[in-house]
């Protein structure tokens, strides 16, 4: 059931989410289960996240990103990767929007 309402979209799943939160309104293992929303959505693939981040690339020639594959965390309208800028060596953590 969680990963049709995944399927179905960010604005959906955010109706579950909320969902979630309204115990009296709802079952409270209808909650559980949809709560699970909040923080355990499923990650989108890294060969995804790199064709996400591969034209803002070509627009900073001079820039260089290397991302872990496995994120930070992953929610229904973004996941975070760590990374590091290859100039400067900087690390830096950001939202890839799916």
């Amino acid at each position: 059931l969680l990963r049709c309402i995944e399927h179905s979209g960010p604005a959906f799943v955010k109706f579950c989410q909320w969902a979630a939160t309204r115990s009296d309104m709802f079952p409270a293992e209808t909650c559980r289960r949809l709560g699970t929303l909040h923080t355990q959505t499923t990650a989108h693939t890294a060969e995804h996240t790199r064709r996400l981040l591969q034209p803002l690339l070509e627009l900073n020639p001079g820039v260089r990103l290397s991302v872990e594959e496995v994120p930070v965390g992953s929610g229904c309208i973004a996941q975070v990767h760590r990374g590091t800028l290859q100039r400067g060596g900087e690390e830096v953590a950001g939202a890839v929007k799916v």
